[in-house]
């Protein structure tokens, strides 16, 4: 009877310590792979549009990329999102990383309001051509 007891304590312990590894694996797997981060955010300049700069994840170990996607949003209603990479040698992204380089992402606008994604051009930018920090969004409605 007291062997029982003994064992039904060991397993209850054995069960608490393998219970908390699988939490702290599962909170590093999350941080590491698919937590989302606002980096940095622009507004158009009547308000209606906003680009945000994301970051997903970690980078990739040891010398990977950095997984990051832009979203757009129009009024407050995300319109469209893109994921891609950025080569920063296992960089993580941060605001001033945006400062290498300028999205230009093109949108068109349907006849029922709805949008169509059209492209995403990254343009590169040298250490002494940094953009200005002021929005450079701008938005053309079709005519």
């Amino acid at each position: 009877m007291k062997a029982k007891k003994v064992a039904r304590r060991v397993c209850g312990i054995a069960a608490v310590i393998l219970a908390g590894l699988l939490l702290l694996i599962g909170s590093y797997l999350y941080s590491a792979r698919y937590r989302i981060s606002d980096i940095d955010a622009v507004t158009s300049p009547d308000g209606e549009y906003k680009i945000v700069f994301q970051a997903v994840g970690e980078p990739d170990w040891p010398f990977g990329p950095s997984h990051a996607r832009i979203v757009l949003k129009h009024n407050g209603d995300t319109v469209a999102k893109r994921r891609y990479d950025v080569a920063n040698d296992g960089g993580v992204l941060h605001p001033d990383t945006d400062h290498l380089f300028e999205h230009e992402v093109t949108m068109k606008t349907e006849t029922d309001g709805s949008f169509q994604y059209l492209a995403n051009r990254i343009v590169w930018r040298g250490e002494n051509e940094l953009p200005s920090p002021q929005s450079q969004m701008e938005v053309q409605p079709n005519g």
